[in-house]
């Protein structure tokens, strides 16, 4: 600043100068010249001061008045901080703690360099620094403005706003089967799962339902964990709204889908079934128990008492075995069966399989003469078995010789029937015979044949009328069609 140097007539320029009041520091009045220059470095702003210069020489003085106004510059440090990622952010330095920042500061930004891929990184301006900012990834970034604060009008020197952008996890919908009463653990998996910051944990609220699934809690943790009871016998579900947080950020919640498999309950069984007769057991939902469809079955070689054979171990559905009963009464078996849907195996049951006895009745050949009645009454013991109460069918094969066979289709204690054999040697009539065990569990054994000999009855077939002469011997041949017939004779 030159003021006017004033001239004083014959006396001449002004020689001296000088200032009233004194100068702020940082400027300072040439006296010889009168120019006042200098940076202020005032931490005030003076508004509009006045300052009165003085020209002196021999003469005598003059003055004249210089207004200068200063306008304090903002000095700020720089700053960090950190924010979770998808969170706004609103930064204003603060006077004293970041440096000198006079009133009514404002600041410009250019695009601010990021790491990792951050987006939203922005030019801006404004009474604060802000923005909001995305991580893509599971682990922090660094992203840095380079801030301009301008205070009426002037531009201090940029300072750095250092942000570390913590991660949020971004988590998708997880879908997940267990087994009814089963324990499940969901971690969820970074890249598979969505974004997964380490050591994000977990809360959620009781889930929502169906078909009655009980077990469902509020909870909180590493991992999202519960065990479930499925009450039916069909696939239901439970849907949990999960909260991840990480460090202090809250990430938007998801939802994990837990479909619940029923497992099989089933209660311990009873069946029968016949000697050396598959038998086959299809447990029933509802009625044995809970039985998902679909549910097969493991079973081991049944415990079997003396006189009960056969049995294996075996799988599939339904339960099928073959056992033999070598007496003429019921006998148990036992069998251990797990149950298994799809890979939910339920607890294992007992099956008793009751056993009942079957006849088993050899070759039959009785021997009658014509006329006579037969009766076979088969009877227990050895390797034939007759339980109690067992009755009879029968078919007959027709044989022309012989009356009095007849097919039997009502059920008989007995096989009886009257032959006559009409010819005059022997002849044989065959029965097929169905034995049925009554009170044991109407179980019918394999047919038998009964071989009948119906022997013929002997007409005698020769006569004579002799004269004798007294003392002289006589022969008389009796004589019959029936091979093998003997005679005997009386005399009057």
């Amino acid at each position: 600043i030159t003021p006017n140097s004033p001239s004083f007539g014959g006396g001449g320029p002004a020689t001296s100068f000088t200032v009233s009041p004194a100068l702020p520091p940082g400027l300072a009045l040439n006296p010889t010249t009168g120019q006042i220059t200098g940076t202020p470095t005032t931490l005030t702003g003076l508004a509009a001061a006045n300052y009165t210069v003085t020209a002196s020489n021999s003469c005598g003085n003059t003055t004249r008045v210089v207004n200068i106004t200063i306008a304090q510059v903002a000095e700020i440090n720089d700053l960090s901080d950190f924010i979770c990622s998808g969170t706004g952010f609103s930064i204003t330095p603060l006077d004293g703690v970041n440096g000198r920042i006079p009133t009514g500061t404002t600041y410009t930004w250019t695009a601010p360099t990021v790491s990792g891929g951050v987006t939203g990184g922005v030019a801006g301006s404004g009474s604060a620094i802000n923005g909001t900012l995305f991580n893509p990834t599971n682990v922090a970034q660094a992203v840095a403005y380079t801030v301009t604060p301008i205070t009426n009008g002037c531009p201090g020197d940029p300072f750095q706003v250092n942000i570390l952008l913590n991660p949020n996890a971004a988590i998708t919908t997880i879908n997940e089967e267990v087994c009814s009463n089963d324990t499940f653990t969901i971690t969820p998996i970074n890249g598979t799962d969505g974004v997964v910051p380490a050591s994000t944990t977990y809360t959620w609220a009781a889930p929502t339902v169906t078909g009655g699934v009980t077990g469902g809690v509020p909870g909180g943790g590493n991992s999202i964990t519960g065990t479930l009871v499925n009450p039916t016998n069909t696939a239901q579900t439970a849907t949990y709204t999960v909260t991840p947080i990480t460090g202090s950020c809250v990430g938007p919640e998801f939802t994990v889908v837990v479909t619940v498999n029923p497992r099989p309950a089933l209660t311990n069984m009873n069946a029968a079934s016949c000697s050396n007769q598959p038998f086959t057991i299809t447990p029933v939902n509802g009625t044995n128990g809970l039985v998902p469809a679909g549910t097969t079955y493991a079973w081991t070689s049944p415990s079997l008492p003396a006189g009960l054979s056969g049995g294996a171990a075996g799988s599939g559905a339904p339960i099928t075995g073959t056992l033999t009963n070598s007496t003429n009464a019921p006998l148990n078996a036992t069998y251990t069966v797990t149950p298994t849907s799809g890979s939910c195996a339920g607890s294992s049951i007992t099956i008793t399989v009751t056993v009942n006895p079957s006849p088993v009745i050899p070759t039959q050949t009785p021997t009658v003469c014509s006329g006579d009645t037969f009766t076979v009454n088969p009877t227990n013991g050895g390797s034939t078995i007759v339980p109690t109460g067992t009755t009879y069918t029968w078919t007959v094969v027709d044989n022309a010789n012989v009356t009095g066979e007849s097919a039997q289709a009502t059920a008989q204690p007995t096989i009886s029937q009257t032959l006559v054999n009409t010819s005059p040697i022997t002849q044989i009539v065959t029965y097929t015979v169905t034995p049925t065990s009554g009170a044991a569990g109407n179980c019918e054994g394999n047919p038998f044949t009964i071989n009948v000999t119906v022997n013929p009855s002997p007409v005698l077939n020769s006569s004579t009328t002799q004269v004798r002469c007294s003392g002289v011997s006589g022969t008389y041949t009796a004589s019959s069609a029936t091979p093998g017939t003997t005679f005997s004779w009386t005399r009057a």
